[in-house]
């Protein structure tokens, strides 16, 4: 394993840790666009240290990386048809399963960045699905706690079973 893909994926697990205590300790009165800018935060950490442990699997596996390497599936449709990855295989299987921890995760961050897209279209009003759905802050903290405690957990899973080779 690359040891600097090993420090960046705990880095970023250890940034989404933080920015979630600090989106815990956000006081009742504070604005909507703090609770906002806090929670995404939290989710962009989420994602990149999802993201950088995919790439210390491809480095460790020998899996050739693509420009988007922040999807196991994309990174098994780029390996031959012999490669066996239980590793990607399982974390695929998180992100295809719609009610999964991961596929929520992956949604939630793709629905956030589709909030500040750039509308070529004057006039023209776009809503998101995560703008249309009424989220209480006691949602957000307990998809937030679950996404960080579940991708921890796989991770140093992961990472075991991958030391034993």
């Amino acid at each position: 394993m690359s040891l600097s893909g090993l420090s960046l994926t705990n880095q970023r697990l250890y940034f989404a840790k933080l920015q979630l205590q600090q989106y815990s300790a956000l006081a009742d009165g504070e604005s909507e666009p703090a609770r906002q800018a806090q929670y995404e935060s939290v989710v962009f950490h989420l994602i990149q240290a999802y993201r950088s442990f995919l790439r210390e699997l491809a480095e460790a596996q020998n899996v050739p990386l693509s420009a988007d390497t922040g999807s196991a599936v994309v990174l098994l449709e780029g390996c031959s048809a012999d490669f066996v990855s239980p590793e990607l295989q399982e974390l695929a299987m998180l992100e295809t399963e719609i009610a999964s921890w991961l596929a929520q995760m992956q949604r939630t961050f793709v629905q956030l960045s589709a909030l500040g897209g750039d509308s070529h279209e004057t006039g023209v009003v776009h809503h998101s699905e995560i703008s249309l759905t009424m989220l209480t802050d006691d949602d957000r903290q307990s998809s937030l706690t679950l996404w960080l405690e579940a991708l921890s957990s796989v991770i140093q899973r992961l990472r075991a079973v991958s030391q034993e080779w």
